[in-house]
């Protein structure tokens, strides 16, 4: 129990003591000398029944600032006490680091979106009419190959015509010029040999009378005829030799024509291309998979059949590449550049918040109770820098007894009074009672909050308060003064004045008191008199301050005066 709860305890143990000793005398009769007779009429009122209780000013907002970033302290721009307002910068770390990493995160971000809007804008109009004109000149190139391929074809097949007739042609010469030179070399041979007998003859008839010229003439004409034959022999066999040999010739140009065509018709297993919509990535491995499958065939193609299969993957892949550049970038690419950008911002959003976070700023009105920091310092992550309290929510914070805590309630008025403010008198209410109590040195007490009502008085945290809780209201019901009640064994009653003058007494039931008036149950009118005790001097018919006289004693069981209001704060509505 605190040294103030022990004198309020030894004050309404002495008061009480007192009473005791002053019902005593009374009951024996007053001292005609020290009292005298006053009337009071029974009236209505309110009962507010106190229970005091010591505590003190606390301020319910009370926030302990801190830089959430470890650094050096840049700057401390306010000192302890100091009235600030929301919104005012109190501290700063240095924050050229900071600033540079927020410099950076939007350079950052701003590539990031360019990477995106180059990414979604993958193509513009330039591109897609270069890609369709692209696949224009593949599918004429296509059509040209196509075309050679076909008049090759046909040539091959005409080629191979006329080398068959050409090879007929040649083989009907041989016979004629065969038959026709063997004629003439006949012919030829029969003249040699008739020349060379005719010569014969000439010798034996003219062997010893012939001339020299005629000799001469004779051989001659054996050997003209010689000339004949060998030249008709030759000419048979140059004759023979030309036409076999183009014969020879023919053959060899039919057989390359039937070569030609058959490479012309000839085809192989290839992998097949997708004609349709697809990727360029796609067609460029199939093209790849036919390259190897030509490279490896055993049997080779035309150079038209190439020319015209490389043609139609051309128009393939030209196809390909329009529908990418018509479908633009990848969903893929574009979730990937949508992604970077989230993380770019995402990091600009820390880069921000970690330089916000520097700077300590007053989040309401309030007075600096603390300030545990100075420039240079450095300083942790979360270490209180600044306190500031909110005096807008400046509360008291009391203590009650087991035995008054049972009688108090949430919403009950309450009076304060300030040690620290004399003559300020601060209304509130009840806000929060301790369910579970406090026990120091066996004294068992209950913690209790009051919210204060609006005032201007300058309140600071740690205030003694002295609190009147108001835990009963009685609202107009008939009361008087608690010192005109009188005991008679266990019985009240109270003298009442007629209107012949005399008196009488009568029994009463009484209710709830507030030290100076007691309710009135049974037994009493409103408008009644009543005669109580007052001190000598103080003047009949004077109504003493609160419907009773200053000083009076309560009646039994009455709460002694230490339960008056400390301080001089006043109840609420009196």
């Amino acid at each position: 129990m605190s040294r103030r709860n022990l004198i309020i305890l030894a004050v309404v143990l002495a008061l009480v003591a007192a009473g005791s000793y002053f019902l005593f005398f009374r009951s024996r009769g007053p001292s005609p000398a020290a009292t005298q007779r006053q009337a009071v009429a029974v009236e209505r009122g309110t009962i507010l029944v106190p229970v005091s209780a010591t505590g003190n000013v606390f301020f319910d907002t009370d926030a302990k600032l801190t830089f959430e970033n470890s650094g050096t302290v840049k700057e401390v721009k306010v000192a302890l006490g100091e009235q600030v307002k929301k919104g005012q910068i109190l501290a700063r770390l240095d924050t050229e680091t900071l600033e540079r990493s927020l410099a950076q995160a939007k350079a950052d971000l701003e590539i990031a979106q360019l990477n995106l809007e180059a990414t979604l804008n993958l193509y513009d109009d330039s591109d897609r009419a270069t890609a369709q004109a692209s696949l224009l000149d593949a599918q004429n190139a296509l059509n040209t190959a196509a075309r050679n391929l076909s008049n090759a074809r046909i040539d091959a097949e005409t080629a191979l015509s006329t080398a068959q007739t050409n090879l007929e042609n040649a083989k009907r010469d041989l016979i004629i010029d065969q038959a026709t030179y063997d004629s003439a070399a006949r012919t030829a041979h029969v003249a040699l040999l008739d020349a060379q007998e005719t010569y014969r003859l000439y010798v034996i008839k003219y062997l010893a009378g012939f001339t020299q010229a005629e000799d001469e003439r004779q051989l001659t004409l054996r050997d003209n005829a010689q000339d004949a034959y060998n030249k008709a022999v030759q000419n048979r066999d140059k004759v023979v030799a030309t036409d076999k040999n183009n014969i020879a010739t023919a053959e060899a140009t039919l057989k390359k024509a039937q070569q030609d065509l058959a490479e012309l018709k000839a085809e192989i297993s290839l992998p097949t291309i997708n004609t349709g919509p697809g990727s360029l990535e796609q067609t460029v491995k199939d093209l790849n998979q036919i390259n190897t499958a030509l490279a490896s065939s055993p049997q080779k193609l035309s150079r038209y059949q190439l020319a015209e299969y490389a043609a139609r993957a051309a128009v393939v892949k030209a196809r390909a590449n329009l529908d990418d550049v018509l479908a633009g970038a990848k969903p893929r690419d574009i979730e990937l550049k949508r992604q970077s950008l989230a993380k770019s911002q995402l990091a600009l959003d820390t880069a921000r918040s970690n330089l916000v976070k520097a700077t300590i700023v007053a989040p309401f009105n309030g007075i600096i109770s603390s300030v545990a920091v100075k420039e240079g310092d450095t300083v942790s992550g979360n270490t209180v820098a600044i306190t500031l309290a909110n005096p807008a929510t400046a509360k008291v914070r009391a203590t009650l007894d087991e035995l008054d805590v049972a009688r108090a309630a949430l919403g009950q008025e309450v009076s304060i009074a300030l040690d620290a403010l004399p003559g300020v008198n601060l209304k509130g209410k009840v806000s929060t009672l301790a369910p579970v109590a406090q026990v120091q040195s066996g004294v068992v007490t209950y913690q209790v909050d009051i919210e204060l009502a609006s005032t201007n008085a300058s309140l600071k945290g740690g205030m003694t308060a002295l609190t009147t809780i108001y835990v009963e209201k009685k609202e107009s019901v008939l009361v008087v003064p608690s010192r005109a009640i009188k005991l008679s064994g266990r019985s009240r009653y109270v003298e009442i004045q007629l209107s012949d003058g005399a008196t009488e007494q009568r029994t009463i039931t009484v209710g709830a008191n507030d030290d100076l008036r007691t309710e009135i149950l049974s037994g009493l009118k409103e408008g009644e008199r009543i005669l109580m005790d007052v001190p000598a001097g103080t003047g009949t018919g004077a109504r003493p301050s609160g419907g009773a006289t200053p000083g009076a004693t309560p009646a039994g069981g009455a709460r002694p005066p230490g339960g008056a209001l400390p301080g001089g704060a006043q109840p609420p509505g009196r």
